[in-house]
């Protein structure tokens, strides 16, 4: 685990980079392999939306690009869309004959991902026991294998389950395709029951088809090393919204999970069932993918329940006052689920914010509008407070926040300049203090003007 002084560097790096782009850019508009170049730079530090931007451009000037359509539909998947992510592989594919086997990898896994997804609602008692990360849709789950399966057992087992009926048969044969298919196999092997004495697995399991519930199944966690706990945990959380000691819970999990011991784990359960061992990157890349999917998928079920952004933001601040490095930097994938989850509900009360900005600059006088302003600051910080709180800890300007303070600044100084409506720019300028008091640059600013 890399310290916080190590991350701090790794970001500055990256940030350095865009810079170098950028300025290679402002030089050569129709620089694609530039756009190409910063797409990949942004999608390392997970800012997939800046990524994509970035690949559309490249592709627009170089269409034929083979790794600007790979690197896009690597970023297609981190954003949940396996049918643009499979449509941008496929073309990579056609482009590039020659790096194809590297391309049809991530296409299989994305495929696989999608297939055990779209066949959930067809899949009887294992779609109604589970949400979005479902334990129970697990291949080796859904063939009654354990970890360490031969491939004649795989194989068998795919023939009982095809005669028993109990799921679809492409379901079936897809799961069987996995588990035979090594690099496949891994992510099936870190989201299940590894390295879990056989008669616990089978009771969790039991419990979960029964749709048990966190409290029911406290015991069984207590048995579980921290990679299968988490993913019973992520379960449980996709199935229905967690608490804040629960999402406490399933960070601190993810959080000591041990990727050298998963390795270890891995390869033993292998070597036992006679297939091809992996390294030790390609065990931290699984990894990594369990944990977005974990967080995503509950993020996701907790973002539907109507306390969600209170109970976020207190999980939030429990999670920074631990001042665990480790900790706080598995924070960051919760922040970023949630930001992306409640986008359109932060999206929706900033317009409100605006339409009551544009009123004011219509009329100056009406204090209806002017209350208004501050009605909906504060309605729109209920969700985006989480998001401050994390950018401030790691010392930075939450970027949302920092542009809608830009659009109420302007107002309050427009008012002040033009208008001379010092007081109703005051009034504004105080419930701004309120709401962006995580911003320091701002708060700063705005205590200055309000003093002016």
């Amino acid at each position: 685990m890399p310290s916080g002084q190590d991350e701090h560097r790794s970001a500055a790096e990256l940030d350095r980079k865009i810079v170098e782009l950028g300025n290679a850019l402002a030089l050569n508009p129709n620089n694609a392999d530039a756009y190409r170049n910063r797409g990949l730079v942004h999608g390392r530090k997970r800012d997939y939306d800046r990524a994509l931007s970035d690949f559309d451009r490249a592709l627009s000037l170089n269409p034929n690009d083979a790794r600007a359509h790979a690197l896009r539909g690597l970023v297609w998947e981190r954003k949940g869309d396996s049918k643009r992510a499979i449509a941008d592989f496929d073309r990579a594919i056609e482009l590039d004959p020659a790096g194809a086997g590297i391309y049809r990898t991530h296409r299989e896994r994305v495929l696989g991902d999608t297939v055990v997804t779209t066949q959930s609602s067809k899949a009887g008692t294992s779609a109604r026991a589970g949400g979005r990360f479902n334990l129970l849709l697990n291949p080796f789950v859904l063939l009654n294998v354990e970890p360490n399966a031969t491939a004649q057992t795989i194989k068998q087992a795919a023939e009982d389950a095809l005669e028993d009926g109990n799921e679809p048969a492409d379901v079936i044969q897809r799961a069987q395709q996995i588990l035979l298919t090594p690099r496949l196999r891994v992510d099936a092997e870190v989201a299940g029951f590894l390295d879990v004495a056989p008669e616990l697995a089978k009771h969790i399991i039991t419990e979960l088809k029964k749709e048990a519930t966190y409290k029911e199944l406290t015991d069984a966690l207590d048995l579980l090393h921290a990679l299968p706990r988490s993913n019973v945990l992520a379960h449980l959380g996709s199935a229905s919204p967690m608490g804040v000691a629960e999402l406490l819970q399933l960070l601190e999990t993810q959080t000591i999970i041990a990727a050298g011991a998963v390795f270890e784990a891995v390869n033993e359960a292998r070597e036992e069932a006679g297939s091809g061992k992996v390294d030790r990157d390609t065990i931290a890349e699984a990894l990594a993918r369990l944990e977005e999917l974990q967080t995503k998928a509950v993020i996701d079920a907790f973002v539907g329940d109507s306390a969600f952004a209170a109970v976020f933001t207190t999980f939030v601040k429990r999670a920074l006052a631990t001042e665990d490095s480790a900790l706080v930097a598995k924070l960051d994938t919760y922040v970023r689920a949630y930001n992306q989850a409640a986008s359109p509900e932060l999206s929706r009360r900033r317009e409100k914010v605006v339409a009551a900005c544009d009123s004011v600059r219509e009329d100056p006088k009406n204090r209806d509008a002017i209350d208004q302003i501050a009605i909906a600051l504060r309605h729109w910080n209920e969700i985006e407070q989480p998001l401050q709180l994390f950018e401030a800890y790691m010392n930075r300007e939450e970027s949302q926040a920092r542009d809608l303070y830009i659009h109420v600044r302007d107002l309050c100084l427009w008012l002040a300049n033009e208008k001379a409506e010092y007081e109703t720019a005051k009034t504004i300028t105080q419930a701004c203090a309120d709401v962006f008091s995580n911003l320091p640059r701002s708060l700063g600013q705005m205590q200055e003007e309000s003093e002016q």
